[in-house]
């Protein structure tokens, strides 16, 4: 049974000068990603 993922989250795509934007990950998945985040319901 596939997990249900019941959270709201954003991602986003910075292209400049033929570079894109990525970040570090220090926690598991490690490696490189693109922004993002999830918003908290009591925001």
């Amino acid at each position: 049974m596939p997990k249900i993922c019941d959270n709201k989250s954003v991602g986003i795509i910075v292209w400049r000068d033929n570079k894109v934007l990525l970040i570090e990950r220090k926690k598991f998945h490690f490696g490189f990603a693109l922004p993002a985040g999830h918003l908290d319901d009591n925001a």
